[in-house]
């Protein structure tokens, strides 16, 4: 089960303790790593001293599905995905390639197991804090995809929501001149109202 670190340095300091017992260091494979969350999570794995291999839309301009990712221990999806695109890894890829695979964790950081868009059609709901790996005992392979992740560090995550939105309810008192975002914001609520 997971809970939540008192600051980054304690969930640092863990992984690291990990680390030293361990025989072998895994490999990482972000997808999306030019975005916030995978920038945050290749830079927690340099912090632990990991080997990270960062991709985003450059490396997956092709179309999946990767046998790439079957050579690395550890594949994170940091991708946002907002149209139809072929998946990331899917069953036939996993099937098909046994020899010399690595991969034994994903972590879909996208939580979105029933939408058409999901580059990775290997489970069909979010884990829980309870419950927060789904076993794929036929590949050997755990499934990470608790949607509010983020709450694993609180504070952190608070601060940062906090830095991020406060410019943009500055912004408010602006009356008539409001800014691009709140227009678009504006545009989508009435939408959807409709």
């Amino acid at each position: 089960a997971l809970s939540p670190f008192k600051n980054q340095e304690e969930f640092i300091n863990q992984i690291l303790s990990k680390k030293e017992q361990a025989s072998s260091h895994p490999t990482i494979l972000i997808i999306g790593a030019s975005g916030r969350c995978g920038q945050g999570a290749a830079d927690a794995a340099k912090l632990c001293g990991l080997d990270v291999t960062k991709w985003d839309r450059q490396e997956t301009s092709a179309g999946g599905p990767f046998k790439e990712l079957l050579y690395h221990n550890i594949f994170i999806n940091c991708a946002l995905v907002t149209n139809k695109i072929p998946p990331f890894i899917n069953e036939e890829i996993l099937n098909n390639i046994q020899k010399d695979k690595k991969l034994s964790i994903i972590g879909d950081v996208g939580c979105d197991p029933t939408s058409e868009l999901n580059p990775i059609p290997l489970y069909s709901e979010c884990t829980t804090w309870e419950l927060p790996f789904y076993k794929r005992e036929d590949h050997q392979l755990e499934i990470l995809s608790v949607d509010n992740l983020p709450s694993l560090l609180p504070k952190e995550s608070s601060d940062d929501f906090s830095e991020q939105l406060t410019p943009y309810l500055l912004q408010l008192n602006e009356g008539e001149q409001l800014p691009e975002v709140w227009k678009n914001a504006h545009e989508t609520f009435i939408k959807h109202l409709n």
